[in-house]
């Protein structure tokens, strides 16, 4: 059985952002804050943006509204603009597992040139990245995995804290589909590993062996900023 089988349940449709929802909460944002000004980042702070809407943990550091939400999305975009080639290679990216639609609003507010789909398999995710992309007058599409174009090809595939909630073979559903669809990049954040312990499913077994038999290469790996641990994995597929 995998997490989403059982908490979807538990989804308050008026609350998802808030605690134990979809995105637990650090005691304290301002490590972040400051990790975020120190790669040059700040002004994407405001250009981002948060309040509390649908019961997010927010608080208020030197005058700005700051939350898990704000501050993940923001590292995470940043680690991709320095990865990513330079040439427009991602320039149109599908969301796997996107949830509320937490980073498709974020990447937007960014760059909004680029093209995003948002996917999720789980009924309340799908509901919830509905209202809450509508409530940011974010226009993009959002489209269970079952109906995915795959046409125009998308160049980059999005995978945060998804998988590791997700049996094995749903995992491997999305790889085969993502290599019958030649899509050649792939960004992964598990739940941070522990020792020895490395991108497990929710059957407790590593789907990392699983995304290189399937023909992706690491190329790219950070730990994440020391305040905050996470990890970051960018995969690209071999001979495209």
């Amino acid at each position: 059985m995998s997490h989403w089988d059982i908490h979807q349940h538990e989804i308050v449709l008026d609350k998802f952002r808030g605690k134990d929802q979809y995105l637990s909460s650090p005691d304290t944002f301002d490590g972040m804050v400051e990790y975020i000004k120190s790669i040059g980042r700040e002004e994407w702070l405001d250009i981002c943006g948060e309040d509390d809407a649908f019961g997010c943990p927010v608080q208020n550091i030197n005058g700005r509204i700051v939350s898990r939400d704000l501050t993940d999305s923001i590292t995470e975009i940043d680690w991709l603009t320095r990865n990513m080639p330079t040439d427009g290679t991602w320039s149109n990216i599908l969301d796997i597992g996107a949830g509320y639609g937490r980073l498709a609003h974020r990447l937007k507010a960014i760059y909004p040139e680029k093209k995003i789909t948002c996917t999720d398999g789980i009924p309340v995710s799908f509901k919830v990245c509905e209202q809450y992309l509508a409530y940011r007058n974010i226009q993009v599409p959002i489209v269970l995995p079952e109906n995915l174009p795959s046409e125009p090809q998308f160049d980059l595939a999005i995978n945060i804290h998804s998988w590791p909630e997700c049996k094995m073979s749903e995992i491997n559903w999305w790889l085969d589909w993502l290599v019958a669809n030649k899509v050649p990049y792939l960004f992964v954040v598990p739940h941070h590993d522990h020792m020895d312990r490395e991108m497990l499913s929710a059957e407790n077994q590593s789907f990392k062996p699983s995304i290189l038999d399937h023909g992706y290469e690491q190329i790219a790996y950070w730990y994440g900023p020391e305040c905050y641990k996470n990890d970051y994995y960018l995969f690209k597929r071999k001979g495209q």
